[in-house]
Parts: structure tokens; C-alpha cells; sequence
């Protein structure tokens, strides 16, 4: 069991008894590989995006779940610390506007604009691309269970029309997030 741990975060002993791949991480330095738990939940991190807009940075980074993609931590740093879980969604809204109606909600634009996002995969390579983001805020007073969802659309095209990746979250405190550490195993 403890040699599985070891093998899992890529502890070795050295010889001063230490291990040599000791890091902490925080919500803005999670790397690929990184193994996270979030309300109970174990993810591994797939992929980590750094958008980059007018000098400011946010994050988000694609989950695992037991096999399964499609989940997405959000992490902006601006007076304070704004953590979401969001989940990918098969079939979003058609389009984006000042005010949608989705599910039963309804969701006024917070913010919307064009920046520049790096993405880092398993590979250790990063690309580069400019996208279009669009996120919105519920209204709590129309919901039963006085929660503020969010909806995000991103357009990595910058043609009108273009096709929208959109996901549905809602909001985490930053210590609902264990960053456990890194997989190193071979058969990730």
C-alpha cells in the first residue's frame, strides 16, 4: 500500500531519508498529472489553461474523474480567490447574448472579451491561442436552491458563428480543494 502511494506521487528516499519530489502546489500552480480532491471527489488534472488578458492571468484546469472528462476548475485571482467546478455541457445555448434562459435559469453576462490562452498537456509542450469567452451569473431569486450557477462559452475562433464549447458550474471555497500532489506512474 505505501509503496503504491510512493510509486503514485513519485516519492523515492534519498539518502538523507527525504524525498526529492516534494513540492507544494497552489490553486494557480497545479500542474498536469496533479491529483486533486474536491468535496470527497479524487480528479487528476489533464490539461491547464492560462488565460492571459490586459496582464491579468486566471486558470482553469480539465478533470478526471474515474475515467471520465468534462470537468473543469475554475481559479481567478482578483481581490479574492474565486474557485468553480464546472461540467462540460453536450448541448449548450445556440448563441450568447446579455441575457439567457438555460434549464430553468435565468443568466445576465458578467463579463465577456478576447485574450490569450497557453495551454499545457501531458506532452511538457504549451501552445498558444486566442480565444473569445463569454461567462454568465444566475439570478439567485429565481432558483429554489439559493445557489448562483454559472454558465461559460469559449470560441477558439474568432469568426461570428463560430462553434461555442460551453459548461455549466457553480461556486467552491478554496479549501473545498486538496492538491494532493503528482501521478508520476508510467500508465496514466
Amino acid at each position: 500500500m505505501f509503496q503504491w502511494l510512493r510509486n503514485l506521487f513519485g516519492a523515492s528516499s534519498s539518502s538523507n531519508g527525504e524525498s526529492p519530489n516534494t513540492q507544494t502546489y497552489t490553486l494557480e500552480s497545479i500542474p498536469v498529472r496533479g491529483v486533486l480532491t474536491i468535496l470527497g471527489e479524487s480528479y487528476v488534472v489533464e490539461q491547464k489553461i492560462t488565460y492571459i488578458e490586459n496582464g491579468f492571468q486566471w486558470f482553469d484546469y480539465r478533470l478526471k474523474l474515474e475515467g471520465k472528462s468534462g470537468y473543469w476548475l475554475s481559479v481567478e485571482l482578483d481581490d479574492r480567490v474565486d474557485v468553480r467546478l464546472y461540467e462540460t455541457l453536450e448541448e449548450g445555448p445556440t448563441s450568447v447574448a446579455e441575457t439567457l434562459q438555460w434549464n430553468g435559469r435565468h443568466y445576465k453576462q458578467a463579463e465577456s472579451g478576447k485574450c490569450d490562452a497557453v495551454i499545457e498537456n501531458d506532452s511538457g509542450k504549451s501552445t498558444r491561442h486566442k480565444v473569445k469567452y463569454f461567462n454568465y451569473e444566475s439570478d439567485i431569486d429565481d432558483t429554489s436552491d439559493n445557489t448562483t450557477k454559472y454558465l461559460s462559452a469559449l470560441s477558439w475562433s474568432h469568426e461570428d458563428g463560430a462553434e461555442l464549447e460551453w459548461a455549466q458550474g457553480h461556486d467552491l471555497t478554496p479549501d473545498a480543494v486538496d492538491i494532493l500532489g503528482v501521478d508520476t506512474s508510467a500508465d496514466w
